[in-house]
């Protein structure tokens, strides 16, 4: 009886551009919610998905949530919903600073002279493959709402979120050149993400400032599953981390995970 309950809930591809566009071959496009799984795995090399509407979008985040592996979850080209990263940008005018780690240190990409006095959470993301580092500042204000938003959020959202970020550092570090719309979107869901995070909560939710930090591990370029492993410096002095600084501290984590945590060196 269960088995011909399941075989009844079918969806239309033809609603979803892409997806039937996946199935030109199948004259019957009344397909089941796990074939259409299939489609979209079998073939997501093939997709656009920032080009997808909201309706395939949430469809495909749906699926993902019911028959994706752990795995294919913490990929960043899954679980891209575009509304969650809107919902948790970064305003422009909540970026005081940011900065790329080149041979000579931190090299300003964006900075607000008029702004920047205020009390201030730092944010920095180093990516394990391409050795990209990158550097936000906002005030702590901006910064907290964000993260304290993130941390009420149902888990789906969560994993949106966390999705979402991995999803941007892959974009980014590929790139090195971040548009201004990168850089918001990208301080925005490291803020979020902070908030979703054990070590936020567990350092008195950053009230006092201080520097979240993500590393993102991920064997290549060519490798889409990333872990993001955070952690956080605590410190109130209103200042960046000398990029010395920073790369130590990166490297000491590295190593002691690699030792305690062999499966998430990945």
């Amino acid at each position: 009886m269960e088995k011909s309950k399941k075989e009844i809930l079918k969806v239309d591809a033809q609603k979803y551009p892409q997806l039937c566009w996946l199935l030109w071959d199948h004259k019957d496009k009344n397909i089941s919610e796990e074939e259409a799984f299939y489609a979209y795995d079998k073939s997501f090399r093939f997709l656009d998905v920032e080009r997808m509407d909201d309706g395939e979008r949430a469809f495909f985040n749906e699926l993902m949530h019911k028959f994706g592996s752990k795995d294919q979850k913490r990929s960043p080209h899954y679980m891209i919903n575009f509304k969650t990263i809107s919902a948790h940008t970064l305003h422009t005018t909540a970026i005081l600073r940011t900065a790329s780690l080149n041979a000579s240190g931190w090299a300003v990409n964006r900075q607000d002279e008029t702004r920047s006095a205020g009390p201030q959470t730092f944010g920095y993301i180093w990516d394990q493959s391409t050795g990209w580092v990158w550097m936000v500042s906002a005030p702590r204000e901006d910064f907290s709402k964000l993260a304290l938003k993130a941390s009420t959020e149902p888990s789906r959202i969560v994993e949106d979120v966390r999705g979402a970020l991995a999803h941007l550092i892959h974009e980014c570090a590929a790139t090195r050149v971040l548009t201004s719309e990168q850089e918001n979107q990208l301080g925005g869901m490291l803020a979020s993400y902070a908030g979703t995070t054990k070590v936020w909560e567990a350092s008195d939710r950053m009230q006092s400032g201080g520097h979240f930090i993500v590393m993102n591990y991920r064997k290549s370029e060519q490798v889409t599953s990333s872990l993001l492993r955070p952690f956080i410096v605590a410190d109130s002095n209103n200042e960046a981390l000398a990029a010395e600084d920073l790369l130590a501290r990166v490297e000491y984590i590295l190593a002691m995970d690699q030792a305690k945590h062999p499966s998430w060196y990945i």
